[in-house]
């Protein structure tokens, strides 16, 4: 009886190691098949990784560098990026292993939102270059306007720009500054055209009295200086002719007066001449009493040598006793008398003939 008992439990026992062997072996099936399961899958994963790291990248830089030239917006990129994404994928799907499928496609998706997610400072950063640019050429604009419409032009079109206030505070202020330069130099220049030193100096009062209050301190002072530069080189202008009209006006005189002198009758046209080249210099005032004169000369030359000296005499006479309101004038006259009289007494002399 205890050999049959024996007998059975040893089957028992030999039942029991086959199973645990079968279990085993199963385990060691299934660790192996999870094994590579494993591997293909890291496998797959390095496929993807390579994929990510080259090409991908390539996208991801085309696409970053578009963003930030302005060529589209964020959302664009993303899109361009995803589009490339999907169709890249699905190339290479069918090389995946197909129970990985879903974890793989999901470490893919999140690679590509990671590196999508740094367009949109990109975006900002080109939009704010953007409006850099048109604020800029708004500004040149601006400038090609009257004050007040630029201005009006510059306020308005910076206000639809995403700007922080002091950037357009310190456009605005830039815009007011030119605008004062320009109504400096256009002064300076219009009062160097005209030669008009009061036109500058009024200018240096509004300077000094903070009529260009968007101009720097320093600015002004070279404005300063150059308007007084210019007033000084208009002084010295206006002495230099000056100087040469008078001098040109005293030759003028001195020729009308020896014409006057002889008695004769002057040439309308030729005292004209005279007359318009001596108005407001020195020798003005002898030019108008000689045209006064000028017929009283005459009348005295046609006198006989004789009478002129009688005539000498009595005015000597009269100068000597009478009180006169304008010694200086019949001084005047006198010596021009005398100059006559000498020359008539001289041509009698040499030119007998010639004497009337």
């Amino acid at each position: 009886g205890s050999a049959i008992a024996n007998a059975g439990s040893s089957v028992h026992g030999a039942v029991q190691e086959i199973d645990k062997q079968k279990q085993e072996a199963e385990l060691s099936a299934k660790r192996l098949e999870l094994y590579n399961n494993d591997l293909a899958k890291q496998e797959a994963k390095v496929k993807l990784d390579d994929i990510m790291t080259t090409e991908m990248n390539e996208q991801v830089t085309l696409v970053k560098n578009g963003v930030s030239n302005g060529d589209y917006n964020a959302k664009a990129g993303q899109d361009a990026l995803n589009k490339w994404s999907e169709d890249r994928y699905k190339q290479i799907e069918s090389e995946l292993p197909e129970f990985a499928r879903p974890d793989l496609n999901n470490y893919w998706r999140d690679n590509v939102n990671r590196q999508a997610s740094g367009l949109l400072p990109l975006q900002l950063r080109a939009d704010m270059q953007k409006g850099v640019v048109l604020a800029d050429r708004y500004g040149d604009i601006a400038s090609r306007y009257d004050r007040k419409q630029g201005r009006a032009y510059l306020e308005t079109n910076l206000a639809s720009l995403n700007l922080p206030a002091a950037d357009v505070q310190a456009r605005v202020n830039a815009f007011e500054s030119g605008q004062d330069i320009l109504e400096i130099e256009g002064a300076i220049s219009s009062a160097v055209e005209n030669k008009d030193t009061n036109s500058l100096h009024q200018l240096i009062t509004k300077m000094d009295n903070g009529g260009f209050g968007y101009t720097d301190g320093q600015t002004l002072q070279q404005k300063k200086n150059q308007v007084l530069s210019r007033i000084d080189a208009i002084d010295t202008q206006v002495r230099v002719e000056e100087n040469k009209r008078n001098s040109e006006a005293t030759k003028l005189l001195n020729d009308y007066k020896s014409n006057v002198l002889t008695g004769r009758a002057q040439d309308s046209e030729y005292e004209n001449n005279v007359s318009k080249a001596v108005a407001g210099t020195e020798s003005e005032t002898e030019f108008k009493f000689l045209q006064q004169q000028s017929v009283n000369f005459q009348r005295f030359a046609k006198m006989s040598t004789s009478e002129q000296q009688r005539l000498i005499n009595e005015q000597k006479a009269k100068m000597k006793n009478t009180p006169s309101a304008n010694a200086a004038d019949e001084e005047k006259i006198l010596s021009a008398y005398e100059d006559i009289h000498k020359s008539k007494l001289q041509t009698a002399k040499t030119n007998p003939n010639q004497v009337v």
